[in-house]
């Protein structure tokens, strides 16, 4: 799937989900849509797009990072996000008949060799652009 016209709100988001997803890769665990966005405005207080997002839009962020980790052929690490209720991935995942197996290659990976080269294709990410 590719995203048209991604936003600069949709890099910066995605970043933010970034760095929480590659901490909650790192623990092992996994995260709820509305924590992963509630633990964003915190951390990311000073930030008007990350203070404005909520929840039902965090699959649009997310498809916008995984366009970006697949540049290096990394393992889904949006399947880390699940619904609070179910503690599954939402219904639309992609992949969600194999999302077992990408977990434990998400908690397997050794994300901090990568995270500033996604940060970076982030960045050069324009907006009005689709990769």
């Amino acid at each position: 799937m590719s995203i048209k016209n991604i936003t600069s709100s949709d890099t910066t988001l995605a970043k933010a989900y970034f760095t929480i997803l590659v901490e909650t890769a790192i623990k092992g665990t996994i995260i709820s849509y509305g924590d992963l966005v509630s633990i964003s405005k915190e951390r990311f207080s000073d930030d008007k797009d990350v203070l404005s997002d909520i929840a039902i839009k965090a699959g649009r962020r997310l498809e916008v990072l995984r366009m970006h980790t697949d540049l290096f052929d990394l393992a889904d690490i949006s399947c880390l996000v699940v619904n609070a209720s179910s503690h599954e991935v939402g219904g639309s995942y992609h992949l969600k008949a194999e999302v077992e197996t990408l977990v434990v290659a998400v908690h397997n990976t050794h994300w901090l060799h990568y995270f500033t080269s996604v940060n970076k294709a982030l960045d050069m990410t324009r907006a009005g652009n689709e990769l």
